[in-house]
This record gives structure tokens, sequence and C-alpha cells, in this order.
């Protein structure tokens, strides 16, 4: 019986690593890739930006996502100033990023997959074999 239970977990695993692709990185939705996704590297962060009017703070402008390389997230996450803030169903550490008379951004920053979602509900993204890296 254990035998058989092992067998099935690998044949899960196989299926799920055949849908979506063995990756070393991590998985993030992104706003600036034709197929909505990115491949990012072990060390780097899902993040997703998003525009709030200074005089209604629940009026979002705009969203922007994808993978962080450059450090800002690891700077927020190491940074006592940063929330940790739970948006879209998911935990995240956000700190506002610029801000103007009219406008702050704010920028949250997480490290597993398809972390950077924007609605409760979405589902991860089905990979094309073609697509992958």
């Amino acid at each position: 019986m254990v035998v058989l239970f092992g067998c099935y977990k690998f044949l899960i695993v196989v299926v799920i690593g055949d849908m979506i692709g063995l990756t070393t990185g991590l998985l993030c939705y992104s706003s600036f890739f034709q197929q909505q996704y990115e491949e990012c590297g072990g060390g780097d962060y899902c993040f997703f930006l998003e525009d709030y009017s200074m005089l209604d703070p629940t009026n979002k402008k705009n969203h922007t996502r994808s993978c962080e390389r450059k450090g800002y997230c690891k700077t927020l996450v190491e940074n006592l100033n940063g929330k940790i803030l739970t948006k879209y169903g998911l935990t995240h550490k956000c700190g506002t990023f610029m801000a103007t008379e009219e406008t702050y951004t704010d920028l949250c920053c997480c490290n597993y997959d398809w972390c950077n979602k924007l609605i409760a509900n979405e589902l991860p993204i089905v990979m094309d074999r073609e697509k992958k890296k």
C-alpha cells in the first residue's frame, strides 16, 4: 500500500512538472511580457506596484507587476519601515516607493511562485512548452 501511494505521488509530481515546466527560479505574473509571466532567478522577488490617489486612497490607478532584480525588494524586505500586508489573499512586504502631490505608489514584494497576483482568485498561468525558457 505504501509503495502504491509513493507511485501516485511521483505521478502527480510528473504531471504537475509537465504542466508548468520544471523551474529552478521563481514564477511571477508580468505586465511586460506577451506571455504574461516571467521566470526569475532564485534570489529575485516578484513585485507589484499600485498607484493610489492622495485624495482617495481606495482609488487604485495603475498596476505593474513582474520580477524585481535590482534590489529594491531586498532593501524593502530588510528595511524595518516596510509593512507586512495581506493583499489579494496573500502576504507581502510593502512600502511607499514614490509619492507626488497627487499620487503615491506602493511597492509590494514576495518570494514564492505566483505571489504577485492582483485579484484574490487569479490562477497561475499555464505555460506553453514553446514559450518556456
